[in-house]
């Protein structure tokens, strides 16, 4: 391949891999995520998840007197989306 041809398919490449870093960038954490679903649930957390339809979002899973609570973070404000309690655990 003619290195004048190279250089147009590497500016593609990294203009995409700087184009998901920087979307990522705007989601917080699974860290942070976890932090602000403690906040609201005292208890252990047993799973993690993000999902990005129909919007980005962490599904935290709290094991807490008896109770799994699942809480719904929106990925990019931080803001509780939902919590729901499975009474049959």
């Amino acid at each position: 391949m003619k290195p004048n041809r190279l250089i147009p398919i590497l500016l593609i490449v990294a203009t995409a891999f700087t184009a998901n870093a920087a979307q990522a960038a705007q989601y917080i954490s699974s860290k942070k995520a976890v932090a602000i679903a403690q906040k609201n649930v005292k208890g252990q957390v047993t799973d993690v998840d993000f999902d990005s339809t129909p919007r980005a979002h962490y599904e935290v899973d709290i094991l807490s007197k008896g109770h799994k609570y699942e809480i719904e973070i929106d990925a990019r404000t931080g803001k509780i989306l939902s919590k729901r309690v499975d009474r049959d655990d």
